[in-house]
């Protein structure tokens, strides 16, 4: 029994150490979900997050065919507990969507979500800043 503990406390310290500084982009689907506000032009990346968080960065680029957003999460170095906090990425496009693919970095189709995201609380925001290609 004792092992048990020690193997689920290791699983959930380890978390966000293991990616380090570099930072880890969200995959559609395993990762985030996709909400797009009856505007057209807003877009919620929605994921659970880790207490380690520290900063964000969403990469947006748009063609005609497709809307590639990119979210690279970067986290602190050392033992951390994921909690599942929510977590709502806003990006406000150029153009409304309209028929164009919306897309994560590996041109993976984001999943929509079926409820608008719960950015969480003010104390676990984190920064973030959006760059446009």
């Amino acid at each position: 029994m004792r092992r048990s503990w020690a193997l689920f406390g290791l699983l959930f310290t380890v978390g966000c150490s293991a990616f380090g500084w570099g930072g880890r982009e969200l995959k559609p689907g395993s990762d985030a979900a996709a909400w797009v506000e009856p505007d057209q032009r807003t877009v919620l990346i929605s994921t659970l997050g880790g207490a380690c968080e520290e900063s964000a960065k969403v990469k947006v680029q748009e063609t005609s065919e497709t809307v590639e957003i990119r979210v690279t999460v970067r986290s602190s170095d050392g033992p951390c507990v994921m909690v599942g906090i929510p977590r709502a990425y806003k990006v406000v496009l150029r153009e409304a969507l309209g028929s164009r693919k919306l897309v994560g970095g590996d041109a993976v189709e984001y999943p929509r979500a079926e409820q608008r995201p719960v950015e969480g609380s003010a104390e676990y925001k984190i920064p973030v800043e959006v760059e446009y290609d």
